[in-house]
């Protein structure tokens, strides 16, 4: 929807969810069966607009950290055409460490991205489906 939304009406920029663990996966399988994220069907009509890219839900709620470190969630999405990521920083040091990793960052080759993503949407896509269909923003 978000997709055919973009491609009709003139944005100057939109959010969605982008995160390493809702890249490799669809709801029908692994990659190989074909990409159904936004980061696949969502950014190319921003790219192809020059559409404004705002990433969230860059440490699903709380639920990839530890399973990852916030350094690569953090670069993975900055890695991608956004120009910006929402992080979710509950405690005041987490704001400062997110200072740091943005300060120093380094994008992602397009190998570590993949490798990155299939990892994390094999352990973990489907467990963040399930909270995040639940989950309101507080």
């Amino acid at each position: 929807m978000l997709a055919k939304a973009l491609e009709r009406h003139d944005f100057d920029c939109t959010q969605m969810a982008l995160n390493g663990a809702l890249a490799g996966m669809t709801t029908g399988g692994p990659r190989s069966q074909g990409e159904m994220s936004f980061q696949s069907l969502v950014l190319p009509v921003t790219r192809r607009k020059a559409i404004g890219v705002i990433a969230m839900k860059v440490f699903g709620q709380g639920q990839l950290v530890g399973p990852a470190a916030p350094e690569m969630l953090l670069r993975y999405s900055l890695s991608l055409p956004v120009a910006t990521a929402v992080a979710g920083m509950q405690k005041t040091e987490l704001i400062e460490a997110n200072v740091e990793i943005a300060r120093n960052f380094k994008p992602l080759t397009a190998t570590e991205m993949e490798n990155f993503s299939d990892h994390l949407s094999e352990g973990f896509k489907a467990q963040l489906d399930r909270f995040l269909r639940h989950h309101a923003d507080a």
